[in-house]
């Protein structure tokens, strides 16, 4: 189903345009970041698995967050929708 998103559909509680935007590049860099570092953990004899992990790690506020906190809030907000977006496909996927 494709959402298209107007302004009576942000009333409604919808996704915005900008919320999928940035939905969109989260995904994007998390499966980049995941596929980067689980190659490099392969190159180095580890399942890729510990470098996706690594990858995550990295991505979060313990880390990006720390390094450079706009962007890691620019990229992966607080608001409840955006949220809910990324926990729908990672509950999903399993």
């Amino acid at each position: 189903m494709l959402i298209v998103p107007t302004a009576a559909s942000a009333a409604q509680g919808l996704p915005s345009e900008d919320s999928l935007a940035i939905f969109v590049a989260e995904i994007g860099l998390l499966l980049f970041v995941g596929r980067l570092m689980g190659e490099l953990a392969q190159r180095i004899g580890q399942p890729a698995v510990m470098g996706q992990l690594v990858g995550g790690l990295l991505l979060g506020p313990s880390v990006f967050g720390q390094i450079w906190p706009d962007a890691q809030h620019a990229l992966f907000p607080t608001a409840a929708a955006q949220k809910n977006m990324i926990e729908g496909v990672s509950s999903s996927a399993c």
